[in-house]
C-alpha cells in the first residue's frame, strides 16, 4: 500500500516535467493571456465603441421628441468673501482693546509724579493723575469692548430695523470714546 501511493507521486512528476505537458501548459497560458489583453481593451474603449460592437442598442431618442422642458437655472457669482467688513473691524478693535488694556496700569514713574497726593496747586500746570488717567483708560477699554460686542451682533441681524438700531447705539459709543480722549487734552 506504500508503495502505491510513491508511484503516483513518481509518475505525477515525470508526466508534468514531459515537454508535452510543459507544451500544453504554455499554449494555456498563451490563450489566457489572450484574453486578458481582450479584456483590458475593452475596459479601456469608450462606452459607444463597447455597445456598438456587441449588441446593437436603440438610437438614442431625439432631443425635440423629449416632452420634459430642459430648465435653466440663473448663474450664480460668489462675491462674498467669508472674511467680511465687520470680521476686520472686530479683529482691528479686538488688536486697539490688547494695547489699551497694557496701558491700564501707570508706570512707578508715573505714579511718583503725578500722584493723586499732589496738592492742587500744583495741577495749575495742567495734566491729569496717574488715577485719573487709569480711570479713563478702564472707560476706553469698555467703550470698545461694548463697541466689539455691538459689531457682534451686527453680524447676526435679522431686520433693517434691528440694524439700524445697533448702527446709532454704535456711533454713540464712538462718539463717547472720542470725547473721553478729548477730556484728556
Amino acid at each position: 500500500m506504500k508503495s502505491i501511493p510513491r508511484i503516483s507521486l513518481i509518475v505525477a512528476l515525470i508526466v508534468m516535467t514531459s515537454p508535452a505537458y510543459a507544451q500544453d501548459s504554455a499554449a494555456e497560458k498563451a490563450a489566457q493571456d489572450a484574453k486578458v489583453k481582450a479584456r483590458l481593451a475593452e475596459h479601456t474603449r469608450p462606452k459607444s465603441e463597447s455597445t456598438s460592437e456587441g449588441k446593437k442598442s436603440e438610437p438614442a431618442s431625439d432631443p425635440a421628441e423629449n416632452s420634459d422642458p430642459v430648465t435653466l437655472m440663473e448663474e450664480v457669482v460668489v462675491s462674498n468673501s467669508r472674511v467680511t467688513a465687520l470680521d476686520v473691524q472686530v479683529r482691528k478693535l479686538d488688536k486697539k482693546i490688547k494695547r489699551a488694556k497694557k496701558k491700564l496700569k501707570p508706570s512707578e514713574l508715573d505714579e511718583t509724579l503725578n500722584s493723586d497726593k499732589i496738592p492742587a496747586a500744583l495741577l495749575i500746570f495742567g495734566g491729569k493723575t496717574a488715577g485719573q488717567r487709569k480711570s479713563v483708560a478702564a472707560e476706553r477699554v469698555n467703550l470698545m469692548e461694548a463697541e466689539r460686542d455691538i459689531l457682534e451682533a451686527l453680524k447676526y441681524v435679522r431686520t433693517k430695523k434691528d440694524e439700524d438700531e445697533l448702527n446709532t447705539q454704535l456711533h454713540a459709543f464712538q462718539t463717547m470714546q472720542r470725547q473721553l480722549d478729548e477730556v484728556l487734552r
